[in-house]
């Protein structure tokens, strides 16, 4: 068994020497003659090279997508506008308050408006 088990671990150490030649046989051929320490990581004594941000992806065929159009502006009278305002009060103001509170104030505002719901809740 003991010798099963040798045999298994000089086998791996081989392989992994064949593994290594065939990367540094790579790398020469691609211009990274950089010698690795044992453990498999750069020699110490060149400088850290401050990292290059990439610009994004772009996609292409189908995941491509049309530009999109700019939205049109909606053309809002002022009193429509002026509701808008107070119904972005009304809401701000409105998820701050207790949930027995809440429904004092949407029974107002039913009943009487913005106007009177945003003073009820001071």
């Amino acid at each position: 068994m003991a010798k099963n088990v040798h045999s298994i671990i000089n086998d791996l150490k081989q392989g992994l020497a064949e593994l290594q030649f065939q990367f540094e046989h790579l790398g020469s051929l691609f211009g990274g003659g950089e010698k690795t320490a044992p453990q498999g990581r750069k020699s110490a004594g060149g400088k850290r090279r401050a990292r290059v941000p990439r610009a994004p992806r772009k996609a292409t065929g189908a995941l491509a997508a049309a530009p999109k159009k700019a939205r049109k502006k909606p053309n809002l009278s002022p009193a429509v506008r002026a509701q808008r305002k107070l119904q972005g009060r009304y809401m701000a103001r409105f998820k701050t308050l207790p949930k027995a509170k809440q429904v004092q104030v949407r029974k107002v505002r039913a009943e009487k408006g913005y106007v009177a719901a945003l003073k009820l809740m001071g």
